[in-house]
């Protein structure tokens, strides 16, 4: 009876030995590991800065008397040519000096216009003895006094014209628009720079801190990205 007993009792578990072992799981294989080169390279270490692309030299058109800006004849980015017209500086006071001027030197033409036409007449009489050389002298004065009024008046108009023809700027040179630094109708004085102009080669030039302006060497490359761009 004993012996039955441990049979059955061994016989069961190994049963339940087999039953655990056919019920366990199987783990999943793993994958097979990639492999990873790790090698050392330059990264170029790039900065965004601010640039300008404009010329070598500058070139600016100034006013040479005081006055309004009554013209501005060209705009930012055009070209222009030495001597060029750009703007137009008015003054009141010599505009109508210039015109006094005018009508001064047309007042004494006409007035030396009838001298030359009196000592005509005159001479043709005293030629014929209507008048004597008293009468003469005196149409003869008279016309030389008109024709100094007549010069008089002509250097006066000329010297107010030369003045309000210093209003016109022009070009000092050829070169590239950069700046209209003040606006048509503004006032402005001798030496004000109406007109900024760029002449010479093209060039960029890069606003750089100093520490990193040493890095910098002839024939390093950059790469120019313009507001345009995004």
């Amino acid at each position: 009876m004993s012996k039955l007993v441990t049979t059955v009792v061994l016989a069961l578990a190994l049963a339940s030995c087999g039953r655990e072992e056919a019920e366990a799981p199987t783990s999943p294989a793993a994958p097979p590991a990639g492999v990873i080169t790790v090698a050392q390279q330059t990264a170029p270490d790039y900065k965004t800065v601010a640039a300008v692309l404009t010329n070598r030299d500058v070139g600016d058109a100034r006013a040479r008397i005081s006055g309004t800006v009554q013209s501005l004849l060209v705009r930012e980015g055009d070209q222009v040519r030495r001597g060029q017209l750009l703007a137009i500086v008015a003054d009141q006071r010599l505009s109508l000096e210039a015109q006094a001027g005018n009508a001064s030197v047309a007042a004494a033409e006409a007035t030396a216009e009838r001298a030359r036409g009196d000592l005509q007449r005159a001479q043709f009489l005293f030629e014929r003895g209507v008048y004597a050389q008293a009468r003469m002298d005196a149409v003869q004065a008279e016309a030389r006094a008109a024709e100094a009024q007549l010069r008089a008046a002509r250097a006066q108009a000329g010297a107010a014209g030369a003045v309000a023809a210093q209003g016109r700027v022009y070009a000092p040179a050829d070169g590239r628009v950069t700046r209209l630094p003040i606006p048509q109708g503004a006032v402005v004085m001798p030496g004000d720079i109406v007109v900024a102009i760029s002449t010479g080669a093209r060039v960029l030039r890069i606003e750089l801190p100093e520490g990193e302006a040493s890095a910098l060497r002839e024939g390093q490359d950059i790469r120019i990205v313009s507001d345009g761009d995004g």
